[in-house]
């Protein structure tokens, strides 16, 4: 039931009027006149109207207010949020080894023609061995991996039931020179898994080719994987002491709960995010300033300075922990130019406003650079989603990340920046959804100011590239969340409990385990896996189901410890949760059928014994198609009813079920957390 909000004041525009036309003669009874053409009551019809209005405002919820409601339900709008894709780059024949540090950036042009840059998150090691072809080994042989991945489709680097030994080969056109790393980035088809970074079940090695013709074992500082396991976005960074040309990636556990898909897969890359440093502040040096020799161009240095009167540096010490951290972009004799947005000079006013970028932003740091009696020092301020719990002398300010202003307390909630004071924020842009561009739309590392700082080193050779681009679109670029849209969220969100409370919420969080794939989770009350028959109170029996191993998915410890931990978490006090896999009955189906005029035998018996295997099967099974329900029984009606669906098949003639006890005449009893496990069917065409 939806409470409807209290009038304040229920008075119209009528009541206003007639309200003042009656208090005339109290307070002015010389005024005669009350009719309508009456100048003084035209006055009255309009103050009333103006009334009316604040009246209605009286009634409404500010916006304030609103957001504060939502961050009680511990909800803030979203900032906007840079798109992220995969850049790749070729370096010319000839060239030597080439590492691109983190933050540089790659330049293109959005479908309208609009320039668009894209910062690296990691550094970029890149040779000149390019990946000629990429192969899958199992227990089925070979496959090449390689023309699905150009053709954009997606694919399975250890097979769709993945087992250990499994292994995928990356074969190098030319060989990776010793001790030179090379960066491999590779992008899952599913959603980000947000568990912990070491798989919960799944293990691989990484091992290069010898001479003879074996492999050997990277130990942990030839190679860094951030993939786990390739279930999420991340980078392989393999150093090997020794050259080599083929690499591999060997299953050495193979304890996932869904097989691993692979939607890109690029060598000499790296991830990056559209998003771009705003602004350049260019600071004077006084003449005989002491700099010290740290302050070059490329380095990344604490601005701790002081000023003369003409506000020139006349001292620089690189060890002030309260000065920003900034990228110097270029220092000449008398001048040093700077990585960061200047807002110019504090007023001293309330409520002060500053335009960091018209584009959407995110700020990283924010400072003022204050006046003393005898030097200026920095304040750091911290952006807050609001300034209700901030006091008169609290640093904090807001930023509308969707315009790019940035808003100073008035005194009473936030500080107020004083007057003189230098406004300082390093701060990046995006444009949003805007950057979600195609893949191949970025072509060459950027002629940006940044990048002229960041790759001054001598051993970073820019016209070593060749070719840039990024190998897949950009996705996830997303306008700023606007407060109604937060509302609705947060509407949907309270619709789901963080507690377990009910069975449901058990299965629900069951599923929700960061870092886990589920099929099915399925929770009973008052019962224990230890001992089924007997009612258990205060005890809830969640049954998990993974998709793999493929037939039979049963989930492995580690699987069943994090969904454990993360049930634990959530429980209601005085509750205990047991969190275990399947257990499965094995039915092996004995049937005699009479074929139709024109079948052949042998087709139909292996046509039966499919169409059996996929009614048995504990997913995509059962009597809906959508999965074995836990704890179903077999019936014997529906044996006879899928041998009768299977085309060519006239009727059954006998029937019988076996199970690891014997024959069975009537149907099959399945425990409570039991799943059907297929067996090798005996029929017969006759």
């Amino acid at each position: 039931m939806v409470l409807s909000l209290p009038q304040l004041d229920d008075r119209r525009w009528a009541d206003l009027v007639e309200e003042a036309r009656s208090l005339i003669p109290v307070y002015a009874p010389e005024w005669t006149d009350h009719n309508a053409s009456d100048p003084g009551i035209t006055f009255v019809e309009l103050l009333a109207w103006i009334t009316e209005m604040e009246i209605f405002q009286l009634d409404q919820i500010p916006e304030r207010h609103r957001r504060a409601f939502l961050a009680l339900a511990g909800i803030t709008p979203r900032r906007p949020r840079p798109a992220r894709t995969v850049l790749e780059v070729a370096l010319r024949a000839g060239s030597g080894p080439v590492t691109f540090p983190a933050s540089v950036e790659f330049g293109g042009r959005d479908p309208h023609g609009r320039p668009v840059r894209l910062r690296t998150l990691d550094p970029l090691h890149a040779t000149v061995a390019q990946l000629a072809a990429l192969r899958r080994e199992d227990r089925d042989g070979p496959a090449d991996l390689t023309e699905g991945l150009r053709r954009g489709t997606t694919v399975a680097p250890f097979g769709p039931d993945p087992r250990r030994g499994d292994r995928i080969l990356l074969e190098f056109d030319a060989a990776v020179p010793p001790s030179t790393p090379v960066s491999i980035v590779a992008t899952p088809e599913l959603p980000q898994c947000d568990g912990p970074l070491e798989h919960h079940g799944a293990r691989t090695h990484w091992e290069i080719a010898t001479a003879s013709g074996g492999w050997r074992l990277l130990s942990a500082d030839e190679v860094t994987d951030t993939t786990r396991c390739f279930t999420r976005t991340g980078m392989v960074v393999v150093s090997a002491r020794t050259g080599f040309s083929r690499l591999s990636c060997r299953l050495v556990r193979a304890g996932y709960d869904q097989a691993p898909m692979l939607s890109g897969f690029a060598v000499n890359a790296a991830v990056a995010e559209q998003s771009v440093p705003v602004g350049e502040v260019r600071w004077d040096l006084a003449p005989g300033a002491a700099v010290p020799a740290a302050v070059t161009r490329g380095r990344t240095v604490r601005l701790g300075v002081r000023l003369d009167a003409q506000g020139r540096i006349t001292a620089w010490d690189t060890e002030v922990a309260s000065a920003p951290a900034v990228l110097v972009l270029d220092r000449r004799p008398h001048q040093v130019t700077l990585e960061a947005a200047d807002l110019g000079h504090a007023t001293g006013a309330p409520e002060q406003t500053y335009l960091v970028s018209e584009e959407p932003a995110e700020i990283s740091g924010l400072w003022t650079l204050e006046p003393a009696s005898d030097q200026h020092t920095w304040r750091q301020w911290r952006i807050r989603p609001t300034l209700d719990a901030s006091g008169p002398a609290d640093p904090h300010a807001l930023l509308d990340a969707a315009t790019g202003r940035i808003t100073f307390g008035d005194g009473e909630r936030g500080r107020v920046p004083p007057a003189g004071a230098r406004v300082i924020a390093v701060a990046r842009t995006t444009a949003a959804q805007a950057g979600n561009i195609a893949a191949g739309r970025v072509t060459a590392l950027a002629a940006s100011p940044h990048n002229r700082a960041l790759l001054t080193d001598a051993s970073i050779d820019p016209n070593a590239v060749s070719r840039a681009t990024n190998s897949l679109s950009a996705e996830g670029g997303s306008a700023a969340e606007t407060l109604a849209a937060a509302e609705v969220r947060a509407a949907r969100l309270s619709e789901h409990t963080l507690r377990a409370v009910t069975l449901a919420d058990h299965e629900r969080l069951a599923l929700l385990t960061p870092g886990v794939r589920l099929a099915r989770a399925v929770a009973r009350a008052n019962s224990h896996p230890a001992f089924p028959c007997v009612v258990a109170p205060g005890v809830v029996w969640v049954t998990v189901v993974p998709y793999l191993p493929l037939g039979r998915p049963m989930p492995g410890p580690g699987l069943l410890a994090a969904v454990r931990a993360h049930l634990h978490a959530h429980r209601i006090l005085g509750t205990r949760v047991e969190v275990t896999g399947p257990s499965y009955q094995r039915i092996t189906v004995r049937a005699q059928v009479r074929p139709r005029p024109g079948a052949d035998p042998a087709v139909l018996r292996t046509q039966v014994a499919r169409a059996l295997d996929a009614f048995f099967d504990p997913l995509t099974g059962g009597p809906d198609g959508d999965g074995w329900p836990l704890g179903r029984d077999v019936y014997r009606s529906e044996i006879l009813q899928v041998l009768d669906g299977v085309p060519g098949v006239a009727h059954a003639t006998g029937l019988e079920l076996l199970t690891d006890s014997g024959a069975h005449c009537a149907n099959v009893c399945i425990p409570p957390n039991g799943l059907v496990g297929s067996g090798p069917h005996e029929i017969e065409a006759v």
